[in-house]
């Protein structure tokens, strides 16, 4: 049985980036002063006991576009996200990457399994106040599954129709790292219990733009 050939079928990935530190210094800035803004905060239909509080961005909002919009880019040419949308497949649409919002999650904060509107989403890891060994050292039975304290994770049906998580650990090293993925992946963000500190992540989404290029 020398001749059997296994053939995997097409799928979608993850686009990996870190940032340049002069461009996170001025995204973490922003971060850490955005919240004496009150008129920034927001509600999202995810806001419940224990989830992180949102904020729009005021000030970095055109650096960060025009990196998610490059990765985006990449993306496309290498995958054809595009073309994979059930939404919407016109080419002469307009990419818009305007809807993003950092989120502050405290000690024992979460983010239940969720997904986006859009093509593709993105996180930005910008500051990560607790050292992930000493996570993995605590006792979390019943705090969001043994071995996931602290992590973020992709959830998606196999071809075999057997529920997939990708767990995602997210230590200190990670901060300036940039995740992008389709926007209908779901994914959750498990809690952390040994820092009083926030983490902070910028989060957003590359839409359609309702104007067709001239």
């Amino acid at each position: 049985m020398n001749n059997i050939e296994f053939q995997f079928l097409p799928n979608l990935p993850i686009a990996r980036v870190v940032l340049e530190k002069d461009k996170m210094e001025k995204i973490y800035n922003e971060c850490i002063n955005l919240k004496d803004y009150e008129s920034q905060k927001f509600t999202t239909g995810l806001q419940s006991y224990k989830t992180p509080i949102h904020y729009r961005m005021r000030e970095c909002n055109i650096l960060i576009q025009e990196e998610v919009l490059g990765i985006g880019k990449v993306y496309q040419e290498k995958f054809d996200i595009f073309s994979k949308n059930l939404t919407n497949s016109n080419p002469d649409l307009l990419i818009d990457a305007s809807d993003i919002w950092v989120n502050y999650q405290k000690k024992g904060d979460y983010l239940p399994l969720h997904l986006h509107e859009g093509l593709l989403s993105w996180v930005l890891w910008v500051q990560i106040p607790y050292d992930i060994e000493k996570e993995r050292e605590i006792d979390n039975s019943g705090k969001g599954g043994k071995g996931n304290t602290s992590c973020f994770a992709f959830n998606y049906s196999t071809i075999d129709c057997n529920l997939q998580s990708q767990i995602i650990p997210v230590s200190k090293k990670e901060e300036g790292t940039l995740l992008m993925f389709p926007s209908k992946l779901q994914h959750l963000c498990y809690p952390f219990y040994t820092s009083d500190g926030e983490r902070i992540s910028v989060s957003g989404n590359l839409k359609y733009r309702m104007e067709v290029v001239k």
